[in-house]
């Protein structure tokens, strides 16, 4: 009758063995075998399939991010120079302004006082003919104020009672000047 082993399995030819199998020396030499054919496979497996294809995508990638950081490069040094043309643009842009606000201040003080001038002349010579127009009533007046005054002196005369001279009155009343 077989024997049972450690491992529940009874061993060829009935005897129980109790030895762990990958402890068991007498099988030392196929688990060396398979080992290295294993190892050899898995190894040229490595070597010839799996490496070169991760060699070939990190160096893929490595590429690709190098293609990346000098586009992303250029786009940078674009970008920059977009920025400095903007700020001459700007600057440009800046100065016509000023020189525009500039020329309309000019224009405009030189229209003002274009009408200034034009109104001050007209002053003038609203003022001169009002000076004109004084002086002409001035002298209206004053060459009426004889005669006025001669009227004015008969006819208190006449009311008080008397006959008056009317040459005598003006004789006196051109004294009186």
């Amino acid at each position: 009758m077989a024997t049972p082993t450690q491992t529940g399995t009874v061993a060829p030819g009935g005897k129980a063995n109790d030895v762990f199998p990958p402890f068991d020396t007498n099988q030392y030499g196929s688990q060396l075998l398979w080992l290295a054919i294993a190892f050899g496979l898995l190894y040229y497996l490595m070597a010839k399939v799996a490496l070169p294809r991760v060699a070939d995508i990190l160096e893929t990638r490595r590429d690709r991010i190098e293609s990346d950081l000098d586009e992303a490069r250029g786009l940078k040094s674009e970008a920059e120079a977009a920025r400095l043309g903007y700020d001459k643009a700007l600057a440009d842009a800046k100065a016509n302004a000023s020189k525009l606000a500039q020329s309309a201040r000019d224009e405009a003080q030189a229209e003002l006082d274009q009408g200034k001038a034009l109104a001050d002349a007209a002053d003038q010579k609203r003022i001169a003919a009002s000076e004109a127009l004084i002086l002409t009533a001035r002298a209206k007046a004053l060459a009426e104020l004889d005669g006025i005054a001669t009227d004015t002196a008969i006819a208190v005369v006449e009311r008080l009672g008397g006959k008056p001279d009317r040459k005598a009155l003006a004789a006196a009343i051109s004294d009186m000047k």
